[in-house]
């Protein structure tokens, strides 16, 4: 039996998550059947070029491979240089009905392992830790990889290579852009990755010396903690 507070979200029964704030709205859902927490917002497909807007709205290609048209993005009219967005109900509006999962934050799997080489007095070992498989919402690029009306302190590479009548770029919308107070999956990443969580090298002295001081056995070592991360993380930045 469903809980009480689970409804229709488009074909899909659950519910949404709680707001990630003002400049975001919602960006979880808890769907039947589905991992808890999915990323829950609009797909895009780049940015609208002149040449996709036509009499019956700005082309886009819709989840079945064919071509469609939207007129409207939440009751605006869709300009060039704008993020071009997916209607997903094929209804010729982008609206919050076309919500869809854009990303998912569990991990396939996590891991660790840890090695030890050593040679007469020398010690060399090493530890690793790992997610595979797990996306994140990575907040910022709104703020500082999204050219537009709203926008702050953007990043070089998005200022030099936003869209602009001369530069069609497919990547970052033009500096008119108002940006939205929605979840898009451009801000969503995969975060798998590999951490190196230290290394450590280690000498024993010769006990012949430690004896003549009046020791044991003494240790002599560095470490170094996270030494490097190996990751594909693909940032707009």
């Amino acid at each position: 039996m469903l809980p009480s507070d689970w409804g229709c979200l488009g074909e899909r029964v659950g519910y949404e998550g709680a707001s990630l704030g003002d400049h975001f709205g919602v960006g979880n859902a808890f769907l039947q059947g589905e991992a808890p927490g999915l990323f829950w917002g609009y797909a895009t497909q780049g940015i609208v070029q002149t040449e996709d807007i036509t009499s019956d709205g700005v082309k886009y290609i819709k989840p079945d491979g064919t071509e469609g048209t939207y007129k409207t993005f939440n009751g605006k009219n869709p300009s060039a240089g704008d993020v071009k967005f997916v209607d997903q109900n094929g209804d010729g509006k982008v609206d919050a009905s076309d919500h869809t999962i854009i990303g998912n934050p569990n991990p396939d799997f996590t891991y660790g392992f840890q090695t030890r080489i050593s040679w007469k007095s020398l010690s060399l070992s090493a530890s690793f830790n790992g997610v595979q498989g797990r996306d994140i919402l990575n907040a910022g690029i709104r703020y500082t990889g999204t050219p537009g009306q709203k926008s702050n302190n953007i990043v070089k590479k998005a200022f030099y290579g936003m869209w602009t009548p001369e530069n069609h770029s497919n990547l970052y919308p033009s500096s008119n852009y108002v940006v939205e107070s929605v979840v898009m999956d451009r801000y969503v990443e995969d975060d798998s990755y590999l951490r190196c969580s230290d290394i450590t090298l280690s000498y024993t002295l010769p006990k012949n010396w430690m004896k003549a001081i009046g020791f044991q056995n003494t240790l002599l070592y560095a470490s170094v903690k996270n030494a490097f991360v190996i990751t594909d993380r693909n940032c707009l930045f």
